[in-house]
């Protein structure tokens, strides 16, 4: 287990605060002298392990994560591990670098929330470039991974797809049993509201929004929201991606 706090640079406001990880120290030492001598960052820690850097950003705020991914792989939580900092770091940009150039693992990325990805194959060449697309529009992508996004999300208008989240709902299927108002509710329930806040965002009463989930259970055959949902997956209304 190894990290760094590294010399931080004269700061000013344009310069990004960096912390990267990556859980092959060969690469690890790599991408930490590519890193430093780009004039957008100023990298202020470096780890190999998760556990640091959860602790590290818990009391320093970070503007970029670079994220190296394949001394990770093994461990089947760092998907879930990398989604948690984004969740809990709000702002936090992410760059995520893998020689794993499949562009169906670059979408997964993407999804889970990365600002961006870039192959390790092409480092030190386009690291500052992606460090400054970053820094300027919050984003980067290679143009060659930009095809295979492109046809997901136009997948996705065409199956009549919308997202909730980590859910995908099939419009189509679910308009064909509930009006629009229980539809509306449908789609807060998937999204995980809690009574109080369907109220607030529907504009409905309590006693209306339960007449409207009662009728609900009553043409699904349920009893339950928690059995709804599982109807929903069942029938393939729900999609986890």
């Amino acid at each position: 287990m190894v990290f760094y706090r590294t010399n931080q640079k004269s700061r000013g406001s344009l310069v990004l605060r960096a912390a990267l990880i990556d859980g092959n120290r060969e690469d690890l030492e790599t991408i930490r002298s590519a890193v430093q001598r780009s004039p957008d960052l100023s990298l202020e820690f470096t780890t190999d392990s998760f556990i640091q850097l959860i602790v590290y950003m818990k009391h320093h705020s970070m503007d970029l994560l670079i994220f190296g991914a394949d001394g990770f792989f093994q461990d089947h939580r760092w998907e879930e591990n990398l989604k948690k900092i984004i969740e809990y770091t709000p702002g936090l940009r992410v760059l995520v670098l893998s020689y794993n150039e499949d562009p169906r693992f670059v979408s997964r990325v993407i999804k889970l929330g990365a600002s961006g990805f870039l192959s390790k194959a092409e480092l030190p060449e386009k690291l500052n470039v992606a460090l400054t697309m970053i820094k300027k529009y919050g984003v980067f992508l290679d143009a060659r991974y930009q095809g295979h996004l492109l046809r997901e999300i136009r997948q996705l208008y065409a199956n009549d797809l919308i997202s909730l989240g980590t859910i995908l709902m099939d419009m189509r299927a679910v308009r064909k049993v509930f009006s629009k108002r229980e539809l509306e509710i449908f789609q807060a329930l998937v999204s995980g509201m809690s009574t109080a806040e369907m109220c607030k965002t529907l504009f409905i009463s309590e006693s209306t929004l339960k007449n409207h989930i009662s009728h609900m259970l009553k043409k699904t055959g349920t009893e339950s929201r928690t059995q709804l949902i599982a109807l929903a997956f069942k029938k393939g209304w729900l999609l986890k991606t």
